[in-house]
């Protein structure tokens, strides 16, 4: 049986290793639970260190922080890029700029839904489902 004062060290040693692993955000977005919370210690966070925040979503840090309260992503936003990936798939924004677009085929998390990009060419579609139905298909 493991102590709980046992699973704190495994747990220490886990996020020590998904660090070291320096998965690519899409990646990281398949094991969110892995990945370490700020425990405002005032310890350096690394840029591109990546963290799970409150809500569960992912950040990493976009310049080296010293975990503090205000440093955290609600506090100093642009201090943090939100991971936009989820179980690996890209989240669709409110607003997709042409340097973000989707290509042909490509999946994307609109709310609970996964949808298909069906706009012909390399990274066309700028739309949401919302704004243009038929630039996309419902996959699940």
């Amino acid at each position: 049986m493991i102590t709980v004062t046992k699973a704190r060290q495994l747990r220490a040693v886990i996020e020590r290793g998904i660090q070291a692993l320096k998965l690519e955000p899409k990646d990281a977005s398949e094991i969110p639970e892995l990945y370490p919370m700020l425990k405002q210690t005032g310890a350096l966070v690394p840029y591109r260190t990546i963290i799970r925040w409150t809500d569960g979503s992912l950040y990493m840090a976009a310049q080296d922080l010293w975990d503090l309260e205000s440093n955290d992503p609600a506090h100093h936003p642009s201090g943090w890029e939100k991971i936009m990936y989820r179980d690996g798939i890209r989240v669709i924004p409110e607003t997709i700029s042409a340097a973000a677009a989707f290509s042909y085929g490509e999946p994307g998390w609109w709310g609970e839904h996964i949808y298909k990009s069906l706009r012909a060419g390399e990274k066309t579609n700028v739309h949401t489902p919302v704004q243009w139905p038929e630039g996309w298909e419902l996959v699940r």
